[in-house]
């Protein structure tokens, strides 16, 4: 996606434009991305710290929610946090529910790494939805001594934005910032407050 979005910007007037200004203003570069598999996420990003001068407040992985192999229970008992998103859909919430229980159970609490919580994410909430059906499925996920944060993400086709040739507002990409347009109901920055206070305390 960063390949095809940088090539968008040198080919696209309005994108170079709009890149150029965000540089003068944050006089900083996109942050990097850095393709690796899931057993050799920490190497790489063990690899990125040392091959820059640049100080990083976060390394974010993005991992699949399979534990498939011993390698990637390694990699992810190798991460400060956790963080799993989940919906209301019983197949998606059982098998989230699954991989969370193992991780708490082979991780987390034996503080077999470094993993300082697991959180669970409700995402692709449907605002039509009783909320009866999330408090119960909240009980259960209480009952199982998990986290779940109370901030949700709606089902909502915002976030498919992206840099169009229309040039209408972006909400997911890699090298500028969700537009305002389009941040707001979105629940991202509460959702994200809410992360950086979770971790940061």
């Amino acid at each position: 996606m960063r390949d095809r979005k940088v090539k968008q910007v040198i080919n696209d007037p309005f994108y170079n434009k709009m890149a150029e200004e965000q540089f003068l203003r944050v006089d900083k570069p996109a942050f990097p991305i850095v393709e690796a598999k899931p057993e050799e996420a920490i190497m790489a990003a063990e690899d990125l710290i040392n091959r820059t001068s640049e100080e990083f407040d976060f390394i974010l992985l993005d991992l699949p929610g399979t534990l498939n192999s011993q390698v990637i229970v390694n990699t992810l008992a190798s991460v400060d946090y956790i963080f799993a998103p989940v919906s209301a859909d019983r197949m998606v919430l059982e098998s989230t529910l699954q991989f969370a229980i193992l991780i708490n159970d082979v991780i987390v609490r034996p503080k077999a790494g470094n993993v300082k919580g697991l959180s669970l994410i409700w995402n692709l909430v449907d605002g039509r939805e009783k909320t009866k059906l999330y408090l119960a499925y909240e009980d259960v996920i209480r009952d199982l001594e998990l986290r779940i944060l109370k901030n949700v993400l709606p089902d909502s086709k915002r976030f498919r934005h992206e840099m169009e040739e229309e040039h209408k507002p972006i909400f997911r990409s890699t090298l500028f910032p969700i537009d305002k347009r389009l941040l707001s109901g979105s629940n991202f920055d509460a959702l994200s407050e809410e992360i950086l206070q979770l971790i940061i305390r």
